[in-house]
């Protein structure tokens, strides 16, 4: 039995069975997501008492946000746009959005950019940067 040739590393070859290997696995994978999230999800989630998904909505997000929020803060190891983030989150919970609650729906999104906004605008401008080769 013969096998077929091998792509070498590095050739155009290689680079294309690469190319070929990502888009076929993301192709998988977007299908397989349609099928199983998009149609049989939101079946599920029909059949599912809305108690059951407010739950879901009050107290495992924010538990998944929470954990991925500490992450992000050991990762990162500064200060600054951390304070800048969770000030900025204090006040659109507990002004912003009593004020305007037609807020609620957009208060993650706006908090996210604004926090982005302000941490580079506040950045430290005198630490310089080096790349190490």
């Amino acid at each position: 039995m013969l096998s077929p040739p091998l792509a070498k590393p590095g050739t155009k070859r290689g680079d294309l069975a690469a190319v070929m290997a990502i888009c076929g696995a993301a192709t998988v994978h977007l299908t397989s997501l349609l099928l199983l999230v998009g149609l049989l999800g939101t079946w599920l989630v029909s059949l599912i008492p809305a108690e059951i998904t407010d739950v879901a909505r009050l107290y495992i997000l924010p538990s998944l946000m929470g954990a991925v929020l500490v992450q992000s803060i050991v990762a990162m190891k500064s200060l600054r746009p951390t304070v800048i983030a969770i000030v900025l989150a204090l006040l659109m919970t507990f002004v912003f959005v009593p004020l305007a609650p037609s807020l609620a729906m957009f208060a993650t999104a706006i908090v996210v950019i604004c926090s982005t906004v302000f941490s580079w605008v506040l950045r430290d401008r005198k630490k310089t940067y080096t790349s190490e080769s």
